[in-house]
Order: C-alpha cells, then sequence, then structure tokens
C-alpha cells in the first residue's frame, strides 16, 4: 500500500501546473479536407472544401498513397518500386482562406501529389489537454480523408482514458462478389469481376484498373486468397503480413494464398507515416468467406509532456468478428503508425499497434484461414521516451480452423518496429528569391565573377543565365563572365519543387580604346606644337623630353630635333592603349612686321608690303584672326578690328616651315552712352537722369535740369521733353543716346463732405486709388472714396489719376463721441407713477460729435412696469418680457440727463426686474455707446406675492449698502420700525435663504450692520429685513 501511495505521489509531481484549466477532449477533434492540387511557389493547396479550416489554424498535410510497385503477374507482384511521395507528412500554418483553396505561412518542406490521396488535417492546439471520456479517435480512412488522429499541447497531454484509432487504417479487401468452382489459380493479379480470387486489401498504392484481385500484395495491402478457396493474405506496415491459408483440401502442397502486406521501409531525410495495410479478400464459391479487415490508423501527438497513467493508445489492425464457413477467410489489418513529438514522459503509456489475426474458419471439411495483419509503428525522439512506453507492436496471429485447429498453410504476420530520433517536419522559409549582385565593368577580354546565392525555396537550386554569351557555364550560380560588348544578364533559379525567381545584373565591357596620338607633325626649330591625342583615361607621353607636361591628351612639345613620341592611354578600368607620333624639327624662316598701331573703332588702318626672308622660297602668308582683316593672305592688307586685335603673321616655306610675327592693332573703344530709360513725372515733381560717364559729358537742351556737365542731373521741365546725352573719351570718340521725360497734368483737388460719422469725397474726376490720412497718419484698409470715422481727428484724402499723379483735400475736422447710457435703479409701490432716468456717464465729446438723438431700446418685466411716456416707436411683450424703442433728443442742457422713462408700477409676478439697454445707436453725429443696466424694485410686496401691510409712522428700511457691487466686506444700515423680533438674511435668485446675517433684534430704530460676503459665488443676491408684520427687500451683486 505505502508503494501505490508513493508512486501516485511521484506521478502527480509530473504534471505540469498551467494558469488556464485543462481542455478535456474526447471522440473526433479534427477536420480534414482532400487536397485536390498543389502550387509550392505561392504556398497554396486546393481542397475540395475549406470548411472547419481557419486563418492562423496549424494541420497536417500528408499523402496517403501514391507508391509505386510491380505489377507484372509474377511473384514480384507489389514489389514496391518507388515509395515516392508516400507517407510525407509535415505541420504547416494556414496563412490565408478560400471556400476552395488554404494559403500556408511557409513553403512545404516535402514534396506531395494531389493523385496519391492527399489531405490535410486540422491540428487543434492546447495548453494542457485531458483525455478523458470517450476514447479519442478519428473517423475511417474513406479514401480521400480520414485515418489520422493529430492535436498538439504546449503544456501536457494527460490520458485519463484511452486514444483509439484501430481499423481506422487501409481498408481490407473485399471477397470475389460471385461464386465460381475452379481450382489451382496461382495468379498474382486479376480483376475481381473474373472471381479468381479474393479482392487485396488497400494500401500505399492506388489501385490499378482490373488488378483489384489476386494473391500479389498491393504494397503493404495484402493480397486476396485465390480459387479454390484459399484465404487473404494479412495487411502490412512495420513489417510483412502473414501468406493467406491454401486452397480447399490441397494441404500446404497448393500455396495459392494471398501473399501477405510489404513492410514500409525507407531512405529519405524526412520521415514518413502510414496507416497499416487492409487484409485481402478470402475466396468463396459459396457466399461464405469473409473480407479482409482494415489496418490501424495514425496518431500523432505532439507535446510538452505526456502523462499516460498507464492508459492506453490503440492503434490496432480490425479483428475479424465473424468466421468463414465452406469458403477462404479474409487476412487481418496491419497495425497503424504512432507518433509521440514529445520532450518526456511524466508516466508510463501503453501503445498497442499490433496486427489482427487472420480469418478463421469453422467448418468441418477444411477451408483456409487468413494471414496475420504486421506490427505497426511507434516513433518517438529519443531512447529516453521509449523506455516509458509498453509497447505492443506484435504481428496478428494467423487464422486456424476451428475445428482441426489447423491454420492450413496461413502464416502470422511479423512484428512492427520502434524509431527514435523522429520528429515533425515543418517548414519555416518562403519561396526562393535570387538577389542581384552588383552591377561591374571589365576590360575587353577581361573576367568577372557574377551572381549571389539563392536564399529560400527548397534546395536544391538549378541556375539558368540569358544570354549565355560569354559565361564560361550559364548553369553554374557564379559564372565567369567575358562578354565581348557590354551585357545585362538575366539569372532564373529554380527550385526543386519548379519555383522560379529572377535577378539582373549589368556587366559593362570597356572596348579596347581606338585613341589616337595624332598625325605626324613638323615643327620649325625652336616653335612647339600642340600635340592633339584622343581617349579616355590616363595619359603618359614618353619620351618626356620636349613636352610641356607628359601626362595630358594635349601637352605642347618643342623637340630640339626630330623625335618620335609614344602615347599610353589606361582608362578607368585599367584597360591599356598604345599610339605614336612623329615630330620633325624643320629650319625656321623670318618675318619683321614693324611697330604696332592703333585705331578708333570704325576706322581703317593700311600696312606697307613687308616680306619675308631665309627659309625656302615661294613662301605662303597668312594672317590670324582673320576678322576685321581685308586679305589674310597678301602681306600687306587693310586692318578694320571691331575690337583691339593682336594679328599674327605666318609664314611658311616651300619646306613647311614657319616664321610667325605679330602686330597688333589696338581699337579704342567709344565711349558708352545710355541716357537711360524714358520716364514720366507729374507737374512740379522732379526725377534723376541716370546717363552713363565719360571724360567729358554733355547734356542738351539745358532747360529743366539742375547741370548739363554731370551724369546724373535732376530734371524738373515744365512739359514734355527729350534730352540728348553726348560723351566723349579720352580718346576723343563721341557717342550720343537720348530720354525722354513726360510730364503729366496734377488732377483735381478732392473736395471733403461729412454725414454723421462719414467723410465722403464729391469730387467725379477718375480716380485710380484713394488713400485715407487722419492726423496726418495713413489709415490702412481704406481703399475707396469715404470713411467711416471711428475716432476723432483731422481727416485728409489722396487720390491717385491713372498716370499715378497724386493730389490732396483739405482736411476736414470730425468728432467721435464716447459715452456709457447707465439706466438708473429705481423702487416704487404697486400704483404708484415712477421715473426712471437714463443718463451719460463717462461722457467725451457727445456735442461736437454733432449727435442730434439716440435711438433706443429697452426691455424689462411686463407685469412690474407699464411704459406712459410719449414717443414710444415700438412697445411689444414676449414671454412675459416688454420692450420699448424710443428716440431722445439730446439736449446740452440737460447732460448728463439723456431722458426720463416714466412707468406705472404694477402688482406683477416678482419684486425687481432689470431695465436693459438691448439696443442703441447715435443719430446726427458718431458716438460709441456702452449701457449699464438699472433695477426696479417693488415696495411693499413680499417675494410670495403678499402686500405688506400699511403702517402710520415708522416703517422699516434697508437705508444703506456700501459698497455696490460687493467683493468681500459689506456695511447695511436699516431701519426696525416695529418692536418684536425681527431678522435680517441673504436670499439667492432661488429664493433660497443661504445666511442668517441678524437674528432676534428686538429693538427699533436706525441699526448698523458689517460683514463679509467672501465665502459666496459671484452673482445676484437679496438682503431680507423681516419684522413681525413687514418685509423689505433690497438687491445686492457679488463680484470677484
Amino acid at each position: 500500500m505505502n508503494y501505490l501511495i508513493a508512486l501516485l505521489v511521484l506521478l502527480v509531481s509530473f504534471i505540469p501546473v498551467s494558469a488556464q484549466p485543462p481542455t478535456i477532449i474526447s471522440g473526433v477533434i479534427n477536420s480534414y479536407a482532400k487536397v485536390t492540387a498543389i502550387d509550392y511557389c505561392t504556398k497554396t493547396i486546393n481542397v475540395v472544401s475549406s470548411a472547419g479550416f481557419s486563418i492562423g489554424d496549424r494541420a497536417i498535410i500528408i499523402q496517403m498513397q501514391g507508391a509505386t510497385i510491380d505489377t507484372t503477374n509474377s511473384t514480384n507482384f507489389g514489389t514496391i518500386t518507388a515509395i515516392g511521395e508516400a507517407g510525407n507528412f509535415e505541420f504547416v500554418t494556414i496563412e490565408s482562406v478560400t471556400p476552395t483553396s488554404i494559403r500556408l505561412r511557409y513553403l512545404l518542406v516535402q514534396n506531395y501529389n494531389p493523385t496519391g490521396a492527399v489531405q490535410l488535417v486540422k491540428v487543434p492546439r492546447y495548453i494542457t489537454a485531458w483525455v478523458q471520456g470517450a476514447p479519442l479517435t478519428a473517423p475511417a480512412w474513406n479514401g480521400s480523408t480520414g485515418g489520422v488522429l493529430a492535436f498538439e499541447a504546449s503544456a501536457a497531454v494527460d490520458i485519463l482514458s484511452s486514444i483509439d484509432v484501430s481499423g481506422k487504417g487501409f481498408r481490407g479487401g473485399n471477397t470475389n462478389p460471385v461464386s465460381r468452382g475452379e481450382n489451382d489459380i496461382y495468379d498474382y493479379v486479376s480483376d475481381i469481376t473474373e472471381n479468381h480470387a479474393g479482392g487485396k486489401g488497400e494500401g500505399i498504392v492506388l489501385p490499378f484498373a482490373r488488378q483489384t484481385a489476386g494473391r500479389g500484395a498491393q504494397a503493404n495491402g495484402g493480397g486476396g486468397g485465390n480459387a479454390h478457396n484459399s484465404g487473404g493474405g494479412g495487411g502490412g506496415n512495420g513489417s510483412s503480413g502473414g501468406m493467406g491459408g491454401a486452397q480447399y483440401r490441397s494441404g500446404a502442397s497448393v500455396l495459392n494464398g494471398g501473399v501477405g502486406g510489404k513492410s514500409l521501409e525507407y531512405i529519405g531525410g524526412n520521415p514518413k507515416i502510414f496507416m497499416g495495410g487492409g487484409g485481402g479478400g478470402g475466396h468463396q464459391n459459396n457466399n461464405a468467406a469473409t473480407n479482409g479487415t482494415a489496418g490501424g490508423g495514425i496518431v500523432i501527438i505532439k507535446a510538452g509532456v505526456l502523462v499516460g497513467r498507464g492508459n492506453t493508445i490503440f492503434a490496432n489492425g480490425l479483428e475479424h468478428i465473424t468466421a468463414s464457413r465452406n469458403d477462404g477467410a479474409g487476412g487481418g489489418g496491419a497495425g497503424g503508425s504512432v507518433v509521440l513529438d514529445i520532450e518526456r514522459m511524466a508516466s508510463p503509456v501503453r501503445i498497442e499497434a499490433h496486427g489482427s489475426r487472420g480469418g478463421n474458419n469453422n467448418n468441418s471439411d477444411i477451408h483456409a484461414s487468413g494471414g496475420g495483419g504486421s506490427g505497426g509503428i511507434i516513433g518517438v525522439k529519443n531512447q529516453n521516451l521509449l523506455d516509458s512506453i509498453i509497447a505492443d507492436l506484435q504481428g496478428g496471429n494467423s487464422g486456424i480452423n476451428i475445428q482441426f485447429n489447423d491454420p492450413w498453410g496461413a502464416e502470422s504476420g511479423l512484428p512492427g518496429k520502434s524509431r527514435i530520433g523522429l520528429t515533425i517536419p515543418e517548414g519555416n522559409v518562403d519561396p526562393v528569391v535570387v538577389q542581384s549582385s552588383k552591377d561591374t565593368t571589365i576590360c575587353l577580354g577581361g573576367v568577372a565573377v557574377i551572381g549571389r546565392t539563392a536564399v529560400g525555396g527548397r534546395k536544391p537550386y538549378k541556375y539558368s543565365w540569358s544570354p549565355s554569351l560569354g559565361l564560361d557555364n550559364s548553369t553554374s550560380e557564379r559564372p565567369k563572365a567575358s562578354p565581348s560588348v557590354s551585357t545585362f544578364y538575366t539569372v532564373t533559379v529554380t527550385d526543386s519543387t519548379g519555383c522560379t525567381s529572377q535577378a539582373q545584373m549589368w556587366v559593362n565591357v570597356y572596348p579596347t580604346q581606338n585613341i589616337s596620338a595624332s598625325i605626324d607633325t613638323a615643327v620649325c626649330m625652336g616653335s612647339s606644337v600642340q600635340l592633339q591625342a584622343t581617349g579616355q583615361g590616363i595619359f603618359s607621353w614618353s619620351p618626356r623630353n620636349g613636352l610641356s607636361d607628359s601626362t595630358i591628351p594635349n601637352p605642347i612639345a618643342s623637340p630640339t630635333q626630330t623625335t618620335v613620341y609614344t602615347l599610353t592611354v589606361t582608362d578607368s578600368t585599367g584597360c591599356t592603349s598604345y599610339d605614336s607620333i612623329v615630330v620633325k624639327v624643320n629650319n625656321l624662316p623670318t618675318i619683321s612686321i614693324g611697330e604696332d598701331d592703333s585705331l578708333c573703332e570704325g576706322n581703317s588702318l593700311f600696312l606697307y608690303n613687308i616680306e619675308a626672308k631665309n627659309g625656302t622660297p615661294p613662301y605662303e602668308y597668312l594672317w590670324s584672326p582673320s576678322i576685321g582683316i581685308s586679305d589674310i593672305r597678301t602681306p600687306a592688307p587693310v586692318f578694320s578690328p571691331l575690337s583691339t586685335t593682336q594679328y599674327k603673321l605666318t609664314v611658311i616655306d616651300s619646306n613647311g616651315c614657319t616664321a610667325f610675327d605679330t602686330f597688333t592693332v589696338k581699337v579704342n573703344p567709344l565711349p558708352i552712352a545710355e541716357a537711360g530709360n524714358s520716364t514720366s513725372i507729374c507737374f512740379g515733381d522732379t526725377t534723376r537722369l541716370n546717363g552713363t560717364t565719360s571724360a567729358k559729358i554733355t547734356w542738351s537742351p539745358s532747360i529743366g535740369l539742375s547741370a548739363t556737365n554731370i551724369p546724373n542731373p535732376l530734371a524738373y521741365p515744365a512739359q514734355s521733353t527729350t534730352y540728348h546725352l553726348i560723351l566723349e573719351n579720352e580718346f576723343g570718340c563721341i557717342s550720343t543716346d537720348s530720354v525722354r521725360v513726360a510730364v503729366f497734368a496734377l488732377p483735381p483737388k478732392p473736395i471733403l463732405s461729412l454725414s454723421a460719422d462719414t467723410v465722403y469725397s464729391i469730387s467725379t474726376v477718375p480716380v485710380s486709388e484713394f488713400s485715407w490720412y487722419r492726423d496726418g497718419t495713413y489709415i490702412p484698409g481704406e481703399l475707396t472714396s469715404s470713411i467711416i470715422a471711428t475716432q476723432s481727428g483731422s481727416y485728409t484724402l489722396g487720390i491717385k489719376d491713372s498716370n499715378g499723379c497724386i493730389a490732396l483735400s483739405d482736411p476736414i475736422i470730425v468728432y467721435v463721441g464716447k459715452a456709457t447710457l447707465s439706466v438708473e435703479d429705481a423702487c416704487a409701490y404697486p400704483g404708484e407713477i415712477v421715473e426712471i432716468p437714463i443718463r451719460f456717464s463717462s461722457a467725451e465729446m457727445i456735442g461736437e460729435s454733432l449727435t442730434e438723438q439716440f435711438d433706443m431700446t429697452l426691455s424689462f418685466n411686463a407685469s412690474l412696469l407699464v411704459p406712459i411716456m410719449n414717443g414710444i416707436l415700438e412697445n411689444t411683450v414676449e414671454n412675459g418680457v416688454r420692450s420699448i424703442r424710443l428716440i431722445a433728443p439730446f439736449e446740452q442742457d440737460s447732460f448728463p440727463i439723456l431722458t426720463t422713462l416714466r412707468f406705472y408700477a404694477g402688482l406683477g409676478n416678482d419684486t425687481v426686474t432689470d431695465v436693459k439697454l438691448t439696443k442703441y445707436t447715435s443719430i446726427g453725429g458718431r458716438v460709441f455707446l456702452s449701457d449699464k443696466v438699472g433695477r426696479f424694485c417693488l415696495k411693499g410686496v413680499c417675494t410670495d406675492g403678499s402686500v405688506r401691510l400699511y403702517r402710520s409712522g415708522e416703517f422699516s428700511a434697508i437705508t444703506s449698502i456700501i459698497p455696490q457691487p460687493i467683493k468681500e466686506n459689506i456695511a447695511v444700515e436699516f431701519v426696525v420700525g416695529e418692536c418684536g423680533k425681527s431678522t435680517l438674511s441673504l436670499m439667492n435668485v432661488l429664493g433660497q435663504t443661504v445666511a442668517i446675517l441678524v437674528e432676534g433684534q428686538n429693538s427699533t430704530g436706525s441699526q448698523r450692520l458689517e460683514t463679509n460676503l467672501a465665502g459666496y459665488n459671484s452673482g445676484v443676491y437679496f438682503l431680507v429685513l423681516q419684522t413681525p408684520s413687514e418685509r423689505v427687500v433690497k438687491m445686492i451683486e457679488i463680484h470677484k
């Protein structure tokens, strides 16, 4: 008992703790899709339907079939000649999904052929998974999908019940459909409709038409039993299945039972995985045979920890349920495959992947039984994991004749195998990409290695360069390029999936330069010639003797004897070219022209004959330059140059030797006479002429000029005048120019008038621009013939006509007034007539502004005041507020009273109202106005609307409130008119008492209260004096 408790504690300690609760799984948890096509380059898989798959899902792609076998009707039938893509599988991650296609995040690691039954299996992912309840399983293989159970758990998988894919693998072969009595059939292949044999069990090869029956194994699928009544072979997987029993009554002498399915061995870099092969069907002629059974399916678990708890993962071949009678029995299915890609095992797990027993025969007349299926495959990462597995990979026993306990030639399947080092492949690369190498430059005949290694895709890569001209190997990764002309190369890289990528690069070829050192030449003794070489790059002349610079293309050669100069040019790529030139040195003739001379610009000069000496006649004469010379081939031409020129006379003798002399003709320039641009001025204005200067200056005429002998005199003509500038330089040369000064008449002076606050011009002359000035200062933005005066001052208007001439008006004085209209406070008893004055305060220049009247609109509580004065222009009531409009004349004698309003005081719905000026403006002049609100209070009425009782003699009153408005401290003087308890309180506009200032006052007469109201917000409040029979209310304002 103590040992059992310790074991349980040990097992629990290995269970990882997760922050999230485990996921309980059972039944079928995978989704499946038949793959119809694969585009490796776009990572796209076409499926019949993508239902059940989403972006980000994990999945396994697996090819179930597609191997190639020997199909000859011989003992070699079913031998695997090429396993191909069958069994390939890998994890993938889904990047996008459409109804019939799924795009993967990375390239596939292995190849898949959809004709070989490729399916995509969604792999659920968990943190911790508990296998609990009904067995975790997969749908049976249906020829397109199923047979595979796969899931992941990042933390742990805890097997609390079981996992079972037994019989979910390749399907067993059927018996032949029609009874037929014949013996000794040894064919390895036939069509099942021929009824010579039972059907072959399903395996990793796609069945061929008319080859569905016969004793030959279909790869790992068991062969069918042949006539007469032999048994079907067992399916294969980790090893071979057993042969089916012999035909009826032959004993072991006629072994024509189905051959057991082949063992699935393979060699490759990536693992493969297979379902167990199906057993072959028995032959019948009495409808009493049995079919072969299906092999085990595939289980794939990827997890950090596996907690086995001694429970079982089943992947067995499907067991026979019934025995055949007087016909052959079917073969057993092979065990499936279980792959555990886990890091460690917390407790042992039992794995059964054994083959199923061959079918039994239960007949008194002995008939054949079926061969047993082979054991399956267990794959793990390392030996430690394998040591924690209780494995059952036994092959299935052969069937027997139950009554005789005789297998009748049937064989058992061989045990399966375990594999170590098996992990699940998963891609992590993108499609193949080849990058361009840098463009390069070579000399003609040079060599450059081009290209860069491709990345991504699936190796090996194939390279193809185009064009191939100039490359040593157009299929090399980095070929050597030696084109004869500059070439743009394109490399196409194809990976093993057929996906391609292209890159391009430029190989620039510098051709051998066709340089030239120029043609051979001759020079006179002591003279020089400039060599004119052509080419690009670094120049080098040899020998250096006699050259001005041996590193430039055009050095000056001054040899003292005939010399051969060799030119070497090395371009920027290091390419080198050569040429040479012979400079021959001859004796010189002599020539003398005489002293230099001069002339004025525009004149000519004649030169008397000169004659060459020495050298070898006849002589040729050549003057240069040719500009300004009458004949360049005569010794004494006429010279008429436009500027000072040094002429060179070259004499060439019959040997080509030359001599030269120079002759300079100095051309004295004319002075540059520029009188400036013509201009215009307004009458009475001046302008400065801008003429050029010289040794002597004269302006003509002199009328209207400040001076005639300077370049820039002031011009003030009374009428339009053309002035001429005459310049004479130190050489006595004269030039003239002229300028015209146009004179425009001034526009008439504008006349200003004043209307109220508007100053305007009454002039009618055309004006292009108006400018207003106040007290001599320009007023920006006022661009019309009138202006509204906003400030007092002296206003002047400037006008500019189309010629730009300006006239200013006489100034006009404008006064603009400023004042505040204040409505005085007042109180009255209901029924009394009350007069409320409106007076000016802070008034400035009211009379000077020429204001005659003021238009005003006032508003107040319509229930408290009824206007009874004359001259009301408008009188309206809306929502209990009365608005009246009147015009009050301004009378200097009444100042500062503007007008006095007369009202009838009514018993209204309140005891106080603001009397507001809502609109007001001056008439006849401009006065800027502001306003101050007045307040009217109703005496003898309480705030609840009741009328205060009349008392003779003394009565209560609030006589003084200082200051008004109030900031913090207040002094209140009040009179208590009767004995008894009285209070002085502070009330807000909602009628709520917010403070009791005086309480329990019993004496009568004048009283004074000083207090601080700093704790109250800004706004309107009421002081309420309450006596036994009186209530007095005064409004106050608190401003902060």
